[in-house]
């Protein structure tokens, strides 16, 4: 699972469905944000995903090494982060 932290401690989540791990968060308003990756180790997994899915959980939470700014109307580009196996 994906998240993005503004300032004001708000919290949108985004899943990753790709094999290659690539993700899109929309509709954020304009602004500075945290990436932070993390497993949805916090919930049942058949709440959000067919039970035939395989889902790996098995990775430690990361950070970006750089805050994500967010232009109005705009993209913030790629952003990649290496996550480390549990």
């Amino acid at each position: 699972m994906r998240r993005a932290s503004t300032c004001s401690c708000a919290s949108i989540g985004s899943f990753t469905l790709g094999n290659d791990g690539r993700f899109s968060v929309g509709s954020l308003s304009p602004g500075i944000y945290v990436l932070r990756v993390e497993p949805l180790d916090d919930a049942e997994i058949d709440s959000f995903f067919d039970t035939s899915r395989t889902v790996d959980l098995d990775f430690r939470v990361t950070f970006s090494d750089r805050a994500v700014v967010v232009p109005r109307a705009g993209d913030s580009g790629e952003i990649g982060v290496q996550v480390a196996r549990k």
